[in-house]
């Protein structure tokens, strides 16, 4: 596959927790699920070093696990099963929080989850990895005890855990 851009686009890899130490601004920030690993407070400092990374009218587009009701109640039991202060907040929260750090989200879409579904494991992971994790749940008995708690969590709150996609903006 050709790559038409390939002059014109500069990806740079950054560590979530120094952002400080990455210098220039940029057009673009992406994140995958990091922001809801962390508390309010590691939230909002990540959000506004992100501000401070992006250009005026630069993008910030991110993927994040959504609360659409009993955000306390999920926020307790993840923490319990992931061993991480995993919060989730509602969509409404959400963007209050990137427009705290001014990032004013353009677009956003919700979705219900699928994670720990055998389908998305295919799709995600593909066939040889799907393999790989399945021998590990199989023949590990914490991963497959951790595993299986996590996955009781997300079925628990099958109506109330999503997805949601963020695209914001610098101001």
């Amino acid at each position: 596959m050709r790559c038409w851009v390939r002059n014109q686009v500069e990806i740079i890899e950054g560590n979530i927790f120094n952002l400080e130490a990455i210098s220039g601004k940029f057009d673009y920030v992406l994140a995958e699920a990091i922001l809801t690993m962390q508390s309010p407070l590691g939230k909002a400092k990540i959000l506004a070093e992100i501000h401070h990374l992006l250009k005026q009218g630069g993008k910030f587009l991110s993927h994040e696990l959504l609360a659409t009701d009993k955000e306390e109640q999920i926020r307790v039991d993840l923490a319990r099963v992931i061993l991480v202060n995993s919060t989730p907040l509602s969509e409404t929260n959400w963007i209050t929080a990137f427009l705290t750090a001014g990032l004013q989200v353009e677009k956003c879409q919700t979705e219900s989850m699928n994670l720990l579904n055998l389908r998305r494991i295919f799709q995600d992971e593909g066939i040889f990895n799907t393999i790989r994790i399945f021998w590990n749940v199989l023949t590990q008995k914490d991963i497959r005890k951790r595993v299986l708690e996590i996955h009781q969590v997300f079925h628990k709150y099958q109506q109330e855990l999503g997805y949601i996609i963020l695209c914001a903006v610098a101001q």
